[in-house]
C-alpha cells in the first residue's frame, strides 16, 4: 500500500473514532428560552474548532476543544425560539455529538411563583407587536358539571387544571397536552376542583376540597404518590420551593411538607379558616386568614414571626415584592406591610370588596416596584409599592375577577364578560381587546406560559391562544 493511501486511511479511522466517541451532556434537560445552559463534551480531536447549533441554527460564540479533546462551556438559548423538543448539537471537523434540550417558559404554580408575584419572568414571544397575532389554538370543555375555578400549572409540555361541581364525583384534575388541549390523563372523584395544581419536580401537587388532603401525583402519569390528611377542606392551592410546599386547610392550620415523601416537617395554628395560597419571600411564609389577620411563619419551623390585622376577612392570596407583602382584604382595601416585622406601610382602596365566602376574590401582580390589579368596579389599576400611590387606572367595562398575568411589559387581564384584554403595563393604554368563546365570564387567574394565553370560562372550557406558528393541526 502506497505511503498516502495509507495515510488516508489512518485519517479515515481517526474520524471515525472520534466520531463514534464523542458526547454531549446538559447540566439540565430543560431550560427557558434566552437563558443560559451548560454543557460538558468529550471524544473530539484536541483543539479541534466547535460549533453548537440549536436544530439548524448556529448559536454564538465558536468553541474549541481542549488538549484532550473535551468541552466544559456555556451557551445562551435564543430568546425567540419556540417551546418545546429541540436537538442541540456540537459540531466539528472530525465529530459532532448531539442531546435533546426541552426549551420551556413555565408556569408552574399559583401566582407563577412563590411569592405569588405573577410575572412570567421568562415568556418571551408575546410581545406588543405581535398581540394582534393572537388566534385560539384550541379550546377544552369538561365534563364536571360545575365551573373552573382553578388556574393551570404548566411545564414540559403539559397543563394541569381541575374542575369542580357540587358532587364528589364531578370533581377533577386533569393533564392536558399544552399544545393540542388533548387529555393525557385525567382523575375525577377526588375532591380537587378548587386548589389550583402545583408542580415540583415529577409531582403535581393539590388540595381536596371533600376530604381535606393535600394530595400529591406523578406528573406524566397521574399515579397517587404520597397524600396527607388535613381536619377541613384544602381549597387554598399549595405553595412550593426549595424542596417544600405549604398549604393552608379550612381547619384554620397551616402545613409544611417535604415534597419528595409527603413528610409532615411542621404544622401552625391560626385564628381562622384558609382559603387562599399562602407567599413565600425570604424564608417567611405570609398567610392571609379569615379572621382578618396577616401571619408570618418562618419557614423552616413554623414559628410565628408576626401578625397584622385588617379590617375584613383575607381571602385572597397574599404577595410578596420588595421588602413588603400585600394583600387584599375584604373591606375594599389593599395593605402594605414591612416584610421583616409586619410594620404596616399603607393601607388604599381598590374597588374590591368581595362577598363573604366567596372564592373568586382576586389577587395583584407585581413587577419592577408596581402592582397591578383588577376590581369589581371594573378598573386595572396600577400603584407605587412603595406608597400605594395611583400611577394610572382603566377603565374596562366589566368586572375584572381573574387575577391579571404580565409578560414582557403587558398586563393580561380577563373580564366577567368574556374578554381578554391586554394593557400596556407602562401607562394601562389598551393593546388588545377580543371577545372569548361565546362570552362566559371568565373567573379564573390568567396564566401566561410558552408563547400562549391560557384562560377559564365559567362554562367549564379552557382556551388557549397563541401565535400562529404554534397553532396545531386543525385549530379553531
Amino acid at each position: 500500500m502506497s505511503r498516502r493511501p495509507a495515510r488516508l486511511a489512518w485519517l479515515l479511522g481517526l474520524v471515525v473514532s472520534f466520531a463514534d466517541a464523542a458526547s454531549l451532556t446538559l447540566d439540565r434537560p430543560s431550560v427557558p428560552p434566552g437563558q443560559p445552559l451548560g454543557f460538558d463534551a468529550a471524544g473530539f480531536a484536541p483543539g479541534e474548532p466547535l460549533t453548537l447549533y440549536l436544530d439548524d441554527q448556529a448559536l454564538a460564540p465558536a468553541y474549541a476543544a481542549d488538549g484532550h479533546g473535551a468541552l466544559r462551556a456555556r451557551a445562551n438559548t435564543p430568546t425567540a425560539a419556540r417551546a418545546g423538543l429541540h436537538r442541540l448539537t456540537l459540531r466539528g471537523a472530525t465529530a459532532r455529538a448531539s442531546a435533546a434540550l426541552r426549551l420551556d417558559a413555565p408556569w408552574p404554580q399559583f401566582g407563577f411563583d412563590a411569592a405569588h408575584t405573577r410575572h412570567a419572568l421568562y415568556e418571551t414571544r408575546l410581545r406588543a407587536a405581535r398581540l394582534g397575532e393572537l388566534t385560539l389554538h384550541w379550546r377544552k370543555t369538561f365534563r364536571c358539571g360545575g365551573q373552573l375555578y382553578t388556574s393551570p400549572a404548566v411545564r414540559d409540555g403539559l397543563l394541569y387544571v381541575g374542575c369542580s361541581a357540587a358532587g364528589r364525583r364531578a370533581y377533577g384534575l386533569s393533564a392536558l397536552n399544552e399544545a393540542s388541549g388533548t387529555t393525557h390523563w385525567s382523575r375525577t372523584g377526588d375532591g380537587f376542583g378548587l386548589s389550583s395544581p402545583a408542580l415540583a419536580g415529577d409531582l403535581v401537587i393539590s388540595g381536596s376540597r371533600e376530604d381535606g388532603r393535600l394530595s400529591a401525583f406523578d406528573a406524566r402519569s397521574g399515579a397517587p404518590r404520597w397524600s396527607l390528611q388535613t381536619e377541613g377542606f384544602v381549597i387554598a392551592s399549595p405553595t412550593v420551593a426549595d424542596g417544600r410546599v405549604f398549604v393552608g386547610s379550612k381547619d384554620a392550620r397551616v402545613y409544611a411538607l417535604d415534597v419528595a415523601s409527603g413528610a409532615l416537617l411542621w404544622r401552625a395554628d391560626t385564628g381562622g379558616a384558609i382559603t387562599a395560597s399562602a407567599a413565600l419571600a425570604g424564608g417567611t411564609l405570609f398567610v392571609g386568614v379569615h379572621d382578618g389577620s396577616l401571619y408570618a411563619f418562618a419557614a423552616d419551623d413554623g414559628h410565628l414571626r408576626w401578625r397584622a390585622p385588617t379590617g375584613g376577612a383575607l381571602q385572597s392570596p397574599p404577595l410578596a415584592g420588595g421588602d413588603a407583602v400585600f394583600v387584599e382584604s375584604n373591606d375594599g382595601l389593599l395593605y402594605a406591610f414591612a416584610q421583616a416585622d409586619g410594620t404596616p406601610r399603607w393601607a388604599v382602596p381598590v374597588g374590591t370588596r368581595a362577598p363573604e365566602g366567596d372564592q373568586l376574590a382576586t389577587s395583584a401582580a407585581y413587577a419592577d416596584g408596581v402592582l397591578y390589579l383588577g376590581s369589581r368596579d371594573q378598573r386595572v389599576r396600577a400603584l407605587d409599592a412603595v406608597d400605594g400611590r395611583l400611577r394610572w387606572s382603566t377603565d374596562l367595562g366589566a368586572p375584572v375577577l381573574a387575577s391579571p398575568a404580565l409578560a414582557n411589559g403587558l398586563v393580561f387581564v380577563a373580564t366577567v364578560d368574556g374578554r381578554l384584554q391586554v394593557l400596556d403595563a407602562a401607562d394601562g393604554q389598551v393593546r388588545l381587546d377580543r371577545p372569548v368563546g361565546d362570552g362566559w365570564p371568565i373567573q379564573h387567574s390568567v396564566v401566561v406560559a410558552n408563547g400562549r394565553v391560557y384562560l377559564g370560562a365559567s362554562d367549564n372550557t379552557l382556551y388557549a391562544f397563541g401565535l400562529p406558528e404554534d397553532a396545531p393541526p386543525g385549530a379553531p
